[in-house]
């Protein structure tokens, strides 16, 4: 064939030579049977010619363009494959080389070879796709899937890619497949979800980590502890020794509770500032308390930060799942109120939540909203209890006292309420407008003639802490046009701590002639040093030395001791909650200056206290 190829175009250009150069035509070659045949043999021959000189040329170009095409797919960071499953023949790159540090011709002669590098936990995963795939009749479905593999002894992933070809009965005739290194995208993914789950500072899991741990946990009705643990003063730790230390000894804490407490318990988690959280697996009543003390002595041993010796401790609230609650937010709530509960209970301790528990925080705060808006309801109202000179029983002046009548819960004690008010930061604007009125019915009482009494406020902490005090003092001692010298502030020993910030702030009201005591002194913690340097006028002895100071030796040599201390620091004294005649004689006979207490009056209201002071008047006109 290759010969009658290269004789066929100069064979039919000689014949036709030949009819030229003897001047035949056609006619009288009709009879010419065998030149004919010659002439058609020709035409033939060339037509085979040139079809195989086409069909070689296109092979050779087809040739070339596979091996371009597999030139490129050995190159590429992949391994690509084809496979026929009629005849079982494989077509495969040199990907898999790279991504299996196996040779093409242990490739082609394995058939079994994947099963050999595939991830021992994931073996029964990668046969379910396989099955799924061949079972799965949709036309030019693309199915993927990731798998891990072991590659010259480190673990991979791969992702593989299977494309299947099905003839007209829906038959697998063929598969087309891809693989994927994907070793380092699995990588940079678990760094994301590192950052998403994990807390940055302790290296725990993270409030996210910890919702989406918790909620499968009750979705899937496992019984649950959940316990809240707030570092109790943290805030102080910030503010004294910088943001640093702060969150030195937080990496610490969590350090120590991670050490703590045993891995099969549960999972503990920075819920966020200075609040972990511990999802618990256990719900037995004593391992609760067993890991609740554990967590408490956890942090019993002082922190060394900065050269600085710091003790943290912790307030813990537990509660279950589905003991307590039935879900996931009501766990939390209940959780977080028994919390609430152990710092009032004096912090360092566990509280287990407790249905009577849980709703005295609802009525706190229920009341909190309610002082939101008790000024201006106008339920907020005051009393005034006189404050007697022992050696002429006459009233020498009065102490305000708060009161709340709310239309909800009726008459709330102010031992109630007074610590909502410091909680919540309204003590601030509820202490003006105390210090307002009180000032503005000693000027009435003045001016209706009843004389000049002095008038004692109580200055909470928050109060005389903020900033602005000073200056809102002097701008309501104007605007009222108290005389200055009538006002004593009562301020309890805990603000006394700071001495020098205290000290600069009772000169400037010293300045303008306001008097200064301290209140329920001997209950606090005050020194002598301090004593010596405030500039002070009066101390108030607490209600609890007196109740007994007529029985009790002791409480009578502490009460002796107060009043001498006073006396030689030259300081006015007070005595709060007189109650019997006993009392009154012996504070007389220990040189007592002044006292309020029942025995004289309980506290009035302004009508009240105008109607006390007519008869005293009238008293002493007829004693005149």
């Amino acid at each position: 064939m290759r010969c009658i190829g290269r004789i066929g175009t100069p064979l039919f250009a000689d014949f036709a030579y030949f009819f030229w150069a003897m001047k035949l035509d056609f006619a009288q070659l009709y009879n010419g049977y065998h030149l004919l045949s010659l002439f058609f043999f020709s035409i033939i021959a060339w037509w085979m010619g040139r079809h195989y000189d086409y069909n070689r040329n296109l092979n050779e170009k087809l040739k070339e363009k596979k091996n371009e095409l597999q030139s490129l797919l050995d190159n590429v960071d992949a391994a690509i494959w084809s496979i026929d499953h009629r005849t079982n023949r494989m077509s495969l790159s040199k990907g898999f080389e790279k991504i299996l540090d196996v040779s093409l011709q242990d490739a082609y002669t394995e058939s079994t070879l994947w099963r050999k590098y595939l991830y021992h936990e994931d073996y029964h995963k990668a046969l379910h796709f396989l099955r799924s795939y061949k079972n799965d009749k949709e036309e030019g479905a693309v199915k993927t899937a990731e798998f891990r593999i072991v590659s010259n002894g480190q673990i991979k992933w791969v992702e593989v890619k299977l494309s299947p070809i099905r003839n007209e009965k829906g038959e697998l005739v063929k598969t087309n497949g891809v693989v994927l290194d994907i070793t380092e995208r699995k990588k940079s993914e678990e760094q994301i979800k590192q950052l998403a789950y994990t807390d940055l500072l302790t290296g725990l899991p993270n409030r996210t980590s910890l919702f989406i741990d918790l909620n499968k946990r009750l979705q899937e009705g496992k019984e649950t502890a959940l316990f809240i643990i707030d570092l109790d003063r943290f805030k102080t730790v910030n503010d004294s020794f910088g943001h640093l230390a702060g969150d030195t000894l937080l990496k610490e804490a969590a350090a120590r509770f991670k050490s703590a407490l045993p891995k099969e318990s549960g999972s503990i988690y920075r819920f966020g500032g200075d609040e972990f959280w511990f999802v618990c697996h256990e719900t037995n009543k004593v391992q609760l308390t067993l890991l609740a003390e554990k967590m408490l002595q956890t942090l019993t041993s002082p922190f060394m930060i900065q050269d600085h010796e710091i003790v943290i401790t912790p307030s813990i609230g537990i509660s279950t799942f589905p003991s307590d609650a039935n879900s996931m937010d009501t766990l939390l709530v209940y959780a977080d109120s028994a919390m609430r509960i152990a710092k009032e209970k004096g912090r360092n301790n566990y509280q287990f939540f407790d249905s009577s528990l849980y709703n005295k925080l609802q009525r706190k705060a229920a009341l909190e909203k309610e002082l939101r808006r008790a000024i201006w309801k106008g339920e907020l109202f005051l009393h005034y209890q006189p404050q007697v000179d022992l050696a002429t029983s006459q009233i020498t002046g009065f102490e305000a006292l708060i009161r709340w009548e709310n239309e909800r819960f009726g008459s709330v004690s102010p031992s109630e309420f007074i610590p909502i008010a410091e909680e919540s930061g309204l003590i601030t604007s509820i202490g003006e407008w105390v210090l307002k009125e009180a000032c503005l019915q000693n000027k009435r009482w003045e001016q209706q003639g009843y004389g000049r009494f002095s008038m004692s406020v109580n200055i909470s902490v928050q109060q005389f802490q903020n900033r602005h005090f000073a200056d809102t003092f002097k701008a309501l001692i104007r605007e009222t046009d108290m005389d200055p010298s009538l006002l004593q502030i009562e301020i309890t020993e805990s603000i006394m701590q700071n001495t020098q910030e205290t000290k600069h702030i009772l000169d400037q009201l010293k300045e303008i002639g306001v008097k200064v005591s301290i209140d329920d002194f001997g209950t606090g913690y005050s020194s002598l040093s301090v004593l010596k340097e405030l500039p002070l006028d009066c101390l108030k002895i607490d209600q609890s030395f007196i109740r007994d100071v007529t029985t009790s030796k002791k409480e009578a040599a502490i009460v002796k001791n107060i009043i001498d201390l006073a006396h030689n620091l030259e300081l006015n004294v007070v005595a709060e909650g007189v109650e019997t005649e006993g009392q009154l004689c012996m504070l007389k006979k220990l040189g007592c200056q002044t006292a309020q207490g029942y025995l004289f009056s309980k506290p009035l209201l302004h009508q009240e206290a105008e109607e006390l002071l007519m008869r005293e008047q009238k008293k002493m006109k007829m004693d005149a």
